[in-house]
């Protein structure tokens, strides 16, 4: 009866799924090596980025209500970047604008961020080889069953 609410619970699910998927999620998570603050030239555009488990993703959050087409973030690793979740995707219900696979050039990488979108891209190797299909079971996180336990942690070292 509510799509919007049954599109947030696509999306949220999606985000689970991709937090198991990706160990630069939670290994290392209180590491401040493994985080690093990534320069926009735009007070509206948020990134950063994650490594851990040998991989490394970006994430890149526009924070108004407007289009941005060149979107430009500082990103000095040359692999290619692939869009692993985009939460203006159609399933999540939004406008479907998605950035293809990206080739950084000259110290940056230029994307295109709907209204009030985040999306997350991993950077070439494995990340990128295990980018998310559009529709599966989450499987159950490794641990002690205690909620919001990643894999290889347990309840209590949060």
């Amino acid at each position: 009866d509510y799509p919007m609410h049954a599109a947030f619970d696509r999306c949220f699910a999606a985000l689970g799924e991709l937090y198991l998927a990706h160990p630069a999620l939670w290994d290392g998570e209180y590491d401040l090596k493994n985080w690093a603050l990534l320069d926009t030239g735009d007070p509206e555009v948020f990134a950063f980025s994650r490594t851990g488990g040998g991989e490394r993703l970006l994430f890149a959050l526009n924070l108004s209500g407007a289009l941005k087409q060149e979107a430009r973030v500082a990103w000095r690793d040359r692999a290619p970047l692939q869009e692993l979740l985009n939460t203006d995707e159609q399933r999540f219900g939004g406008a479907g604008r998605a950035n293809g696979p990206l080739a950084p050039a000259y110290g940056g990488v230029v994307l295109q961020l709907a209204p009030f979108a985040a999306a997350i891209f991993a950077c070439g190797g494995r990340a990128a080889d295990a980018a998310l299909p559009q529709a599966r079971s989450a499987p159950r996180p490794a641990g002690d069953g205690a909620r919001g336990s990643a894999p290889g942690r347990g309840a209590g070292t949060r």
